[in-house]
């Protein structure tokens, strides 16, 4: 069983560093706990920053790394993991398969939880991108090609339309490409958008049964401003409600609070390197 999962996973593919604070009616506020997230290239390092006073700093060491035990037998290099410690149960969504596979700890083989074939039916995915897993065991599916994310509950032949699938675009029933998701603590879906043909490059919050997403972050045309995200990937909510953003183009993890019209880097933004103080196309976060 995958049930019990927690909700906390976005999207399963400093020294010096910005301030992390940002101001509100009656001082500063800050984002609780420690940010965890990996990148898509060279080894696949995924490194802790740790909030010491008003910044994130790295701990130093790998905490994972791509070539784990998740890794050896699915297809497409860019893996997205949901996974339970105690449990030891892993969800990944395996892009190239067109399929979600749960695996249990030290298993051989995984099980098909979500599609299994590509296309546009909801018992399909198209190349499925970022999984989260809500309470009741259900498994939330960024299918980026068919523009929509689906809700498959357990032991379901098919999956459910929770948001978009509507073709893409950049109105608020409509998605473009989403590649993130992860669930909220009242049960919303929040999901990142990174496709390529209207470039929304938003963070859209959506409401059970709602058939409209609303803006929690970027959706100001894609760059480099604290106001935009550039191709962004994975997301998960903080303690006071707000969003770590993972703006993959960027190089750099952002953090969006509740109502704002910009964020504030807490990892990278130094521009795409190897050193400690930058980052090279994040994809994955999680909170500690």
């Amino acid at each position: 069983s995958i049930s019990g999962l927690a909700p906390t996973l976005g999207g399963v593919h400093k020294n010096g560093g910005p301030s992390l604070c940002r101001r509100r009616r009656g001082g500063y506020r800050k984002p609780q706990g420690a940010a965890v997230f990996g990148r898509c290239s060279g080894r696949g390092r995924r490194r802790r920053w740790q909030q010491s006073r008003r910044r994130f700093a790295p701990a130093g060491q790998p905490l994972w790394c791509r070539r784990g035990p998740f890794r050896w037998q699915l297809r497409h290099r860019r893996l997205h993991q949901r996974s339970d410690r105690a449990m030891g149960v892993g969800c990944e969504g395996d892009c190239a398969n067109h399929r979600v596979t749960a695996w249990a700890l030290g298993a051989k083989e995984g099980r098909v939880v979500a599609g299994g074939s590509r296309g546009p039916d909801l018992c399909q995915l198209s190349s499925p991108n970022g999984v989260a897993v809500g309470r009741d065991g259900s498994v939330f599916v960024a299918d980026i090609e068919n523009d929509r994310v689906v809700r498959w509950a357990p032991g379901a032949p098919k999956g459910e339309l929770v948001a978009g699938g509507r073709g893409a675009g950049e109105d608020p029933s409509q998605l473009d490409g989403p590649c993130g998701v992860a669930t909220t603590r009242s049960g919303d879906v929040v999901i990142s958008e990174r496709g390529s043909q209207v470039k929304n490059y938003r963070i859209s919050r959506w409401a059970a049964g709602s058939a409209c997403g609303t803006s929690v972050a970027g959706a100001h045309g894609h760059g480099g401003g604290l106001e935009q995200l550039d191709m962004p990937w994975g997301v998960v909510e903080s303690p006071d409600g707000g969003f770590f953003v993972v703006d993959s183009g960027n190089h750099r993890v952002v953090f969006w609070g509740p109502d704002v019209q910009e964020g504030v880097v807490v990892a990278g933004g130094n521009g795409r390197g190897t050193r400690l103080d930058q980052l090279k196309s994040p994809c994955g976060i999680a909170l500690a």
